[in-house]
């Protein structure tokens, strides 16, 4: 369904609002609910539909880290957005006017089929102790449990497969000024996967060499493009995120200016 967004050229942003409004909303409906008891195997089902939703909004390949496809979109796993959410459902219980409030103090059934929220030690952990907490440790509270939730998540993604580092910011307000078209290639181009490459293209077909057409050298990868004698510059591999238009008219992308030269 998302692709029909790329057909109309619609941007990144306009991709992930519609998989957040459309998407994520149905994966999201009734979390503290079900996510204490989910098994993996359907986690890892509804992460893969995240993901296809993640690489149409970039236009990343399907070889694609799924922690580059994250931090490019700056979306949240799915079990860890939906443990947020329990955890902030959970807090709002604990507040002495909420009808669940004497709920979750009962105590347990002596043997319990499926798991509650209350027994789940990763989401009650992560709130305030107590029965009564005011509505000002309640905001508090869900303040702290969305900021853990995001530490915790960009402390366990896979350092940059380009940078061997974990990536920086990118500059969006410059990146927004180009087409998607370049946009999508600036994106493959940090997640280390990108058709410009030979070394992608040799990935999915042998026969093409993973060597550089301009100078013959290899491997023609992300650090090569910046390094090749042919064609000399003062960009680095990080200029992908820091100065994307640059890069873009480096690597001879397409740009508005371009477009609108040729309105004119």
């Amino acid at each position: 369904m998302f692709k029909i967004f790329t057909k109309w050229g619609k941007d990144k942003e306009t991709i992930v609002t519609a998989y957040k409004t459309l998407g994520r909303s149905i994966i999201n409906y009734a979390a503290p609910i079900w996510t204490p008891q989910l098994a993996n195997s359907h986690w890892r089902s509804l992460q893969a539909t995240q993901n296809a939703a993640l690489r149409t909004a970039t236009g990343c390949h399907l070889i694609t880290q799924e922690d580059h496809l994250h931090n490019e979109c700056k979306v949240l796993p799915v079990r860890k957005h939906n443990n947020l959410l329990s955890q902030q459902y959970l807090l709002r219980c604990k507040t002495s006017n909420h009808p669940c409030n004497t709920v979750i103090q009962k105590a347990l059934p002596p043997r319990t089929i499926r798991n509650l929220l209350k027994e789940d030690e990763i989401l009650t952990d992560g709130t305030i102790p107590g029965y009564d907490i005011s509505e000002q440790d309640y905001k508090i509270g869900l303040q702290i449990i969305h900021r853990n939730a995001i530490n915790e998540a960009t402390i366990h993604y896979m350092p940059n497969r380009v940078l061997n580092t974990p990536p920086p910011e990118v500059a969006e307000e410059e990146e927004k000024s180009l087409p998607r078209q370049t946009r999508t290639t600036l994106a493959q181009l940090r997640s280390g996967w990108c058709k410009l490459l030979n070394s992608y293209q040799n990935k999915i077909n042998s026969e093409i060499d993973n060597t550089c057409p301009r100078c013959g050298l290899g491997p023609h990868d992300v650090q090569h493009l910046f390094t090749c004698t042919s064609k000399p510059t003062h960009l680095t591999t990080s200029d992908l995120w820091s100065h994307p238009e640059e890069v873009a008219k480096f690597l001879d992308l397409p740009t508005r200016e371009d477009e609108e030269d040729a309105d004119v």
